[in-house]
């Protein structure tokens, strides 16, 4: 049965889900219990961060793609202390830091903002090598990537990995597509 889009039952995490079992090519799947994508951890409750924990093959990494500033206002839950957590924030591409709120500001205007957004994110290789390496480094068990939403910067990331594995492009699509039933709630 193919569980697409399927979100964790984690309380205090509304947009947390598996990358396993898309069809990659004809004859594979994507694995289950491999990656994660999810929306920030700082409200994990801690019979749910157990759950994570032991998700898989048993949870060895996190990596936080939001900015410092969030990361401050939005840590990672005390209930997954014992887990590795890096925070590769991909728009931070050195010299030309901006800060999120300055980054944001206006946005709502340009019709554009989005788009060249995700352009900087696939452009910053530095940060992306970084992502990638570091998961090249965990051979068994779960790593878990996550933002504030688990939307956009997530978003590129799971379809980098996706398409890496041979995933359609609608497959691709639909995955990032879900995030907003996931999180709409919190817009709302």
């Amino acid at each position: 049965m193919i569980q697409y889009f399927v979100r964790l039952p984690l309380d205090g995490v509304n947009n947390c889900r598996d990358l396993g079992g898309y069809a990659a090519g004809t004859t594979n799947k994507t694995q289950w219990g491999r990656f994660l994508r999810s929306s920030r951890l700082t409200d994990l409750t801690e019979e749910s961060a157990t759950v994570l924990k032991n998700y898989g093959e048993e949870l060895k990494l996190i990596i936080d793609l939001s900015s410092k500033e969030k990361m401050k206002d939005y840590p990672v839950s005390e209930f997954l202390e014992d887990v590795v957590c890096i925070n590769i924030d991909l728009l931070d591409i050195g010299e030309g830091y901006i800060s999120s709120a300055s980054r944001f500001a206006g946005a709502e205007s340009d019709p554009t903002f989005m788009s060249r957004l995700y352009i900087e994110m696939l452009e910053h290789t530095q940060g992306m090598r970084k992502i990638f390496l570091e998961m090249l480094q965990i051979e068994k068990g779960t790593v878990l990537f996550n933002c504030s939403q688990g939307k956009d910067r997530t978003g590129v990331v799971a379809f980098l990995l996706l398409g890496l594995a041979g995933v359609n492009k609608e497959d691709i699509v639909a995955n990032y597509e879900i995030s907003f039933t996931h999180i709409q709630e919190s817009y709302d």
